[in-house]
């Protein structure tokens, strides 16, 4: 049976890094950069005003998304 340490790794390339001796592909985390792409006020059924704020983003990298929600 074959064994590999994958000390040495290859250059990231499409998100992965590859072993350099066997060809085993790692996953390299995202490094994210966030845009806000919504924003939402969030009221109750008894009031008018907002009773917190909710920002959406999404990373121009990868795509990924998360929200934050602010209370007022």
């Amino acid at each position: 049976m074959f064994w590999c340490r994958h000390k040495k790794l290859s250059e990231v390339k499409n998100g992965y890094q590859y072993c350099l001796k066997c060809g085993k592909a790692f996953p390299v985390p995202c490094k994210h950069k966030w845009k806000r792409v919504g924003k939402f006020d969030c009221g109750t059924c008894f009031s008018k005003t907002p009773s917190s704020i909710l920002f959406l983003y999404e990373c121009e990298k990868c795509g990924g998304t998360r929200q934050e929600r602010i209370m007022a």
